[in-house]
Formats: structure tokens, sequence, C-alpha cells
């Protein structure tokens, strides 16, 4: 999952265990929060991993997956994303390229994916 602060600057800037807590603002003075989440960052294992790394730390590349959009120089970065990363990766980069042709085949390998990591 790409979770970014600022829309720009990762928010998980090296590999280890984060917790995560959701706070939601329903009126003034009152909060609701989520129970704490364990989230753990892994690094890439290989030359494949460090580049799809590297490709997720461009800027125009972060504001696409974030807008669902292409702006500047992206799309060929996109393009060899939604070719070769992860599941996830493949969708959002297919969602912002705007590939319908492949959204419904990547959004079902997404679902497998988090189908089996919960089973």
């Amino acid at each position: 999952m790409l979770l970014s602060a600022a829309g720009v600057a990762p928010l998980f800037p090296i590999a280890g265990p984060y917790s995560l807590i959701a706070e939601y603002s329903p009126s003034h003075g009152q909060i609701l929060r989520s129970a704490p989440v364990t989230v753990l960052r892994t690094g890439p294992v290989d030359e494949t991993g460090r580049k799809h790394r590297h490709v997720l730390e461009n800027f125009q590349v972060l504001q696409s997956l974030a807008s669902t959009s292409c702006p500047g120089d992206a799309a060929e970065m996109l393009a060899d994303l939604e070719r070769h990363g992860t599941p996830v990766t493949r969708l959002m980069a297919g969602l912002a390229v705007g590939d319908t042709a492949a959204i419904s085949e990547l959004i079902a390998e997404a679902s497998a994916q988090a189908g089996a990591a919960r089973g």
C-alpha cells in the first residue's frame, strides 16, 4: 500500500513496524479513534524491488497514484509499474494511466492477493 504524508513524502520512510491509529472528528470537540494497528513496511529484496521502490519515490508518480491521473512525465514509469509491480501497485498504476481494459483483471489479482493474506 502506498501512503504518503502531504501527498509526496513517504509516510513509512524505512523498513520496519509502524503503529497506526485512525482519527476522525465528526463534530467540534469530538474525536473518534481506532484501535492501534501494526503495519510492517518491508524493503525491496532484489533489483526489481529496488527499481520499483525508486519509481515510487518519484514526485510525479506519487502525484499520479494519489490523484489517479498522470501529470508530467510519469506515464512511462507508471506503465512499467502496471506491468511489473505487485497486484495492488499494478492496479493503482492502471487507474492512474486510465487503462480501462486491464482494470478488472488487476482488481481480481489484488483481491486474490488480499484474500490469500487474510486466509
